[in-house]
């Protein structure tokens, strides 16, 4: 064989390594930056509303303490079509949001742990997201989930849980079991509001207990959660469900749809109401902005309720608070959780008596015999029964003469709520979910209508 030809043999097969080497250097890139195990070094991952159902959301993660993850992780998100099930990591549409770190709040008797928080406000509209968390280098992630923003029509709906509180891993169970069946029950859920009392006691191990029972429902939506008297502080609910708010208390709200959503943290101890006139001032400031149809206030603490805490002088603040502030912003609906029982008042004016109403008439609602109120002039305040297994007596009957509907005594059965806004109407519906049976019946269904 010539020399030349040899030569050009040579060339050619280093030519071949040369590109063969290099195209695995690129998928060696490839597989490095997309194609992962997912890490357990990062958990209690929620995501939360930040200001736009349409275009933000608030994330926040956990990771232990000692770790090298200190401002040093990230959020990637992929747009997706809503029909595609899986993520595409690699896709050049992705971004990637920085994640700030700081120590986790919570009251210090087990190993702390470094809280990761971000959010976003270059969301598109109807838009499905996957997401994942952790830091790039090293190829360390979560598992991913996934959220839809709001496609900013007059239509959605939400559920409404309160009280997962729980102690134990069966108690942990129970409410996961409840929670599970509502999604499968409600699978047009597009969020969950919860007013309050998510953990028994605000340590660590509670909120880990917590999040690994719901994971695979926390992950394929957004969670709305109210500051209950159980998390005590501002510092512990943002450590876990984070949302960039200017307030000090645990105060912020959110538009989904055609209605603005104010979340108010009632954790005073005191009957005074002028604890709460920052955060009032805070929420009027933002209706003055907003143009939204309908307006829902969440709390932890139940102004009408006839339970234990009935007649507590901090639940008796709140209610000489709201009550006036409801009425003046024409609030149309006002949930809570806190005594663990279920009540529905009827309309309520800003005296804490029965507002007007243009007509009440009962409508159908499946099976159930609903009452439909038509353009009331107060907002109805609603309890719902915990979701999780602490369930209290009705003690006190103070209220009654302003509730339509109200556990007679203690009922042993957990709750959720779906609300549907629809136009005009509002159709709020209340499940019970018996788990030795698995099944799951109307306990009470009404309407507001607005002409």
């Amino acid at each position: 064989m010539k020399k030349k030809n040899l030569l050009q043999i040579v060339i050619a097969i280093l030519v071949l390594v040369s590109v063969g080497l290099g195209v695995f250097a690129y998928l060696d890139v490839e597989i490095w930056h997309y194609s992962y195990e997912p890490s357990g070094d990062f958990y209690n991952i929620a995501v939360c509303f930040a200001g736009s159902g349409a275009y933000s959301r608030a994330f926040s993660f956990s990771t232990k303490a000692g770790s090298t993850y200190w401002d040093k992780c990230v959020v990637q998100i992929d747009p997706a079509e809503k029909e595609e099930n899986v993520p595409s990591f690699r896709d050049r549409d992705n971004f990637i949001i920085e994640a700030k770190s700081c120590e986790n709040a919570t009251i210090h008797i087990e190993p702390r742990v470094i809280v990761h928080f971000a959010h976003t406000v270059e969301l598109k509209a109807d838009t499905k997201y996957f997401y994942r968390v952790g830091r790039p280098k090293g190829n360390l992630w979560s598992r991913w989930g996934y959220f839809i923003t709001d496609d900013g029509d007059d239509s959605f709906t939400f559920m409404h849980i309160t009280d997962s509180q729980a102690e134990g891993d069966a108690e942990y169970e129970a409410f996961a079991a409840t929670l599970s069946k509502a999604f499968v029950e409600a699978p047009e859920t597009e969020f969950i509001l919860s007013t309050g009392d998510q953990v028994e006691f605000p340590f660590q191990s509670y909120w880990d207990k917590f999040f690994a029972c719901i994971d695979d429902i926390v992950k394929i939506t957004t969670f709305a959660a109210v500051n209950g008297n159980h998390e005590i502080t501002t510092d512990t609910m943002q450590a876990n469900f984070y949302v960039p708010t200017e307030s000090d208390m645990y105060c912020y709200a959110y538009e989904y749809g055609d209605c603005l959503f104010m979340i108010i943290d009632t954790n005073y101890l005191s009957r005074d109401p002028s604890n709460y006139n920052d955060q009032l001032r805070y929420l009027a400031n933002i209706m003055e902005h907003s143009t939204k149809k309908w307006r829902v206030i969440a709390a932890h603490k139940s102004p009408f309720s006839t339970g234990t805490h009935a007649t507590n002088i901090d639940v008796l603040g709140f209610k000489d608070a709201i009550v006036p502030f409801a009425a003046q912003h024409n609030i149309d609906l006002v949930l809570s959780g806190h005594d663990h029982i279920y009540y529905r008042s009827f309309p309520v004016d800003g005296q804490g008596e029965r507002a007007s109403v243009a007509e009440v008439r009962q409508v159908q609602v499946g099976e159930y015999n609903a009452t439909a109120y038509i353009n009331p002039q107060g907002a109805i305040y609603v309890e719902n029964r915990c979701i999780g297994t602490k369930f209290y007596n009705k003690v006190h009957s103070l209220n009654d003469h302003l509730l339509e509907k109200t556990d007679p005594h203690k009922i042993r059965i957990p709750m959720y709520s779906v609300v549907k806004i629809e136009g005009s109407k509002l159709i709020y519906t209340a499940y019970e979910h018996d788990r030795d049976t698995d099944t799951v019946s109307i306990y009470d269904c009404f309407e507001i209508i607005k002409n």
